[in-house]
């Protein structure tokens, strides 16, 4: 849980300055936001919800995205409360699906060269020896992508405590991390 001595109605005016949820091409590309300052943030923020990304962070790239996916809610104290999470976004859904297709493209390169030995050709030892090559793509992407998610969650909860003042937002007992 995120937290804000400032009501709900000023974090999402300051969050909402400073978003858009136009991509980073069409923003550039757009006559309208010649001399406007770059936003800071791709998403959307309201009232009842708050769906954030990092800019630049989120212009070249959907995998591996730290999101901040909260609700605020008016606090005991008159400040705000942000219950959600803070990790990765679900494009990450297709990362399954990727593993399995490097898996079976690993499995076919292991069967062909099994083949191929069997039949008598030594041209077999090459994808028989390589076959374990595109599982550790794979995991090398993961691995590399997993690391900078965990980097970008915090400069996302950085960038948020910089538009709402400073030392604004704290995390609070509940904070939940969806970043491994």
């Amino acid at each position: 849980m995120l937290w804000s001595p400032l009501p709900v109605s000023d974090c999402v005016q300051r969050l909402v300055a400073v978003t858009t949820s136009r991509g980073p091409a069409t923003w550039y590309l757009d006559p309208r936001t010649v001399g406007r300052p770059e936003p800071r943030f791709r998403g959307q923020a309201d009232q009842r919800w708050i769906r954030l990304a990092r800019f630049q962070s989120g212009a070249w790239r959907n995998s591996f995205l730290a999101v901040l996916d909260a609700r605020p809610e008016p606090g005991a104290d008159g400040g705000t409360a942000f219950s959600g999470w803070a990790g990765r976004s679900e494009y990450l859904e297709f990362l399954p699906v990727l593993t399995a297709g490097f898996g079976l493209a690993s499995l076919g390169l292991l069967a062909a060269g099994i083949a191929q030995l069997a039949a008598g050709h030594l041209i077999g030892l090459v994808p028989a020896a390589a076959f374990w090559l595109p599982v550790a793509a794979v995991a090398g992407f993961n691995a590399l992508g997993h690391r900078s998610l965990e980097r970008d969650i915090s400069a996302l909860l950085q960038e948020v405590n910089e538009v709402l003042g400073p030392a604004a937002v704290s995390a609070g007992p509940a904070a939940d991390s969806d970043g491994a």
